[in-house]
């Protein structure tokens, strides 16, 4: 089940804006449909807005998407201050890295990760739905052996409202200062009630 993440220098900018844009869309259809709020899509409707009201313009949405934060929207790793950074790692021991509920009026995407060390511990990356329903474990040794330190996989994991996004690092080897390691992702929310867009 562990697929590697593909070095971001080995994809082309179109394959990396096809996963982008589809985490992108599919968090802001899933905040509209719970909502019931007015969201401009990038690529207009589609079959997937069936039961979703369109607005004309971004300016006129009343949904916004945008990066996920580690401590704003994730509450992850060791410290505050919004920096991917982990707590002591020991090798070959899973470190829950992320376990966040996210709101009701919420929808997050994840779709790829990047180690910002220098000399990376990484190995499996696990994304789960709360602590049992697994969306994806994802091998991290392509970044280091490519010398890249950014990674996408081909497909991006969905957490719609009110469920808990569950992130897992597995070490190859021991990191007493911890891990900078970034999940890139992506989340909705209506315009006006995160602490960003307040």
């Amino acid at each position: 089940m562990a697929r590697a993440l593909r070095p971001a220098k080995h994809l082309s900018t179109a394959q990396i804006d096809a996963v982008v844009e589809a985490a992108e869309r599919a968090v802001l259809i899933e905040v509209a449909r719970y909502t019931k709020r007015p969201v401009f899509l990038k690529g207009g409707p589609g079959p997937d807005t069936k039961d979703v009201t369109l607005a004309t313009s971004l300016e006129t949405s009343e949904i916004i998407a945008r990066a996920l934060l580690p401590d704003t929207d994730l509450n992850a790793g060791a410290v505050a201050y919004d920096q991917w950074l982990t707590a002591a790692l020991v090798a070959s021991t899973e470190y829950q890295y992320i376990n966040q509920q996210i709101r009701t009026d919420q929808a997050a995407a994840i779709y790829g990760g990047a180690t910002l060390d220098a000399s990376p511990h990484g190995g499996r990356v696990r994304l789960l739905n709360g602590t049992s329903v697994v969306f994806a474990a994802w091998d991290t040794t392509p970044l280091w052996a490519a010398e890249d330190t950014i990674g996408y996989s081909d497909e991006f994991a969905l957490w719609p409202s009110n469920q808990t996004i569950n992130v897992q690092l597995m070490p190859y080897a021991a990191a007493g200062a911890g891990e900078r390691f970034m999940v890139l992702g992506v989340i909705a929310e209506p315009k006006g009630t995160g602490p960003i867009t307040k």
